[in-house]
């Protein structure tokens, strides 16, 4: 009998074990949930200073430089969105479009040089962010 005794207490202290480390992964789990959720909460103010940027950019604040240029990539991107519905619009209407005929995409976008200063920029840059030349694509 203080076999079976022994070899019960011994399964219970496994199980207690077992059970406290399955409620560490729980604890530890659950902080990693709560964290990811932070960083997304993070993200999507993020975007939100952006968004709220880019407006009043277009209700004419002027922006630095550096924010000038990423909100004409918006101006470029959502002109590019534009032309794209339209055609996927005619698209659906006549089926002989071709993809050759579809605008250039962003990932199609090479670099070019400030003719000033030769810093490496992207395209549809319209001010250098090094010397704040004006800029046009060479």
């Amino acid at each position: 009998m203080a076999f079976f005794n022994k070899l019960n207490n011994v399964a219970r202290s496994a199980a207690k074990s077992a059970a406290e480390l399955a409620n560490d992964a729980i604890g530890t789990g659950k902080i990693a949930m709560k964290i990811k959720r932070e960083e997304i909460l993070i993200e999507q103010r993020y975007e939100e200073i952006g968004e709220y940027f880019y407006k009043k950019r277009n209700e004419g604040m002027i922006m630095p430089t550096e924010l000038e240029e990423l909100c004409v990539a918006i101006d470029i991107s959502l002109a590019t969105i534009k032309e794209l519905e339209e055609l996927r619009d005619e698209y659906k209407d006549s089926p002989e479009i071709r993809m050759d005929d579809v605008p250039y995409a962003a990932e199609d976008c090479e670099v070019f040089r400030c003719a000033t200063c030769g810093k490496e920029l992207i395209c549809g840059t319209l001010i250098c962010s090094e010397c704040g030349s004006h800029v046009t694509e060479s």
